[in-house]
């Protein structure tokens, strides 16, 4: 996970294998490291978001846990401020926390479990303590696929599902669904939820390269159950990410496993869209005032930071 501090001078990598923050300056070298594997103050078993509020606060969730870690920066440092163990509603799991001028916001997938398909995301507005207050706006979950363990059948997402992406900017969150690229965004001040952008995207078909590429990097025989699902899907999903700020939207077309990636850079009052490509290695990605961040795995195991920058 990548965070850009609101100076764009400074740049926080959140490592959940190493459970450690990384400060980076503007030019990718390390200042400063932070965090470790444990239950204490500064520690993590699972972090699963980050966020820069708008208090140049850094916000870190742990799953596990259930709590937010919050870090002031200081002298190209993280400070720690704060540890929050937060309560959520019955039947609900936080994925993401926003903080801007309107309030805090969080975003839940409502579920009974996975032994029942049903499932819903909701985004509420929360207190200062990271408990729902309002809620603000729903769409539908995940398309979950059915697994048969033997003794019980379990209903689990897929990597080839029918699945929502979201972004937010201090003005607006933004979502889309990965097959259908129809961009939505509820703006935090107005709370009237509209359609933002209609890429007209085509339909993606299955094909015999990209199974074949899939079952090369994945190798379908290890988990044949699995990727029977792949193997018998007639389109694919098209998008795999999207980030936005006040003004333009950059959606990533999904590749076939080792193709370079197709990134869109859409603009939203213009209507236009461009094209760009990234390395396949391309790992996490985010976007702040016309700079994309980019973390690239190299075959010789060593991770560079690339940013790629647009002109309005």
């Amino acid at each position: 996970m990548i965070e850009i501090l609101n100076n764009r001078k400074s740049i926080i990598i959140a490592d959940n294998a190493k459970k450690k923050l990384f400060f980076l300056d503007e030019d990718g070298e390390i200042l400063s490291v932070t965090g470790r594997s444990g239950r204490g103050p500064g520690e993590f078993e699972l972090i699963t978001g980050t966020h820069i509020g708008n208090d140049d606060h850094m916000y870190v969730h742990d799953a596990i846990l259930k709590r937010i870690t919050v870090y002031a920066v200081e002298n190209n440092e993280l400070r720690l401020l704060d540890t929050i163990v937060y309560e959520t509603p019955e039947s609900h799991t936080l994925y993401n926390i926003f903080i801007n001028k309107q309030g805090i916001y969080g975003l839940y997938n409502e579920s009974e479990g996975f032994h029942t398909p049903e499932n819903r995301y909701i985004l509420y507005q929360l207190d200062k303590n990271f408990k729902p207050i309002e809620q603000k706006l729903t769409f539908p979950g995940e398309i979950r696929k059915v697994r048969n363990t033997g003794d019980f059948l379990l209903y689990g997402p897929h990597d080839y599902s029918n699945d929502y992406l979201w972004s937010h900017n201090d003005n607006m969150f933004y979502y889309t669904n990965n097959y259908e690229a129809l961009i939505k965004g509820y703006p935090f001040q107005t709370e009237e939820d509209i359609v933002i952008y209609e890429t007209n995207l085509p339909v993606r078909p299955n094909n015999d390269y990209y199974l074949a590429t899939a079952d090369s990097a994945y190798n379908f025989d290890s988990n044949k159950d699995y990727w029977a699902y792949l193997e018998n899907l007639e389109t694919l999903p098209v998008l795999s990410g999207i980030w936005t700020d006040n003004t333009h939207i950059i959606l990533s077309i999904r590749p076939a496993p080792g193709d370079d990636i197709v990134m869109l850079w859409l603009h939203q009052e213009k209507n236009g869209m461009s094209y760009f490509m990234l390395p396949a290695e391309t790992g996490v990605t985010r976007y702040k005032e016309n700079i994309l961040y980019s973390i690239v795995e190299e075959k010789d195991g060593k991770h560079y930071l690339i940013k790629t920058m647009f002109e309005s």
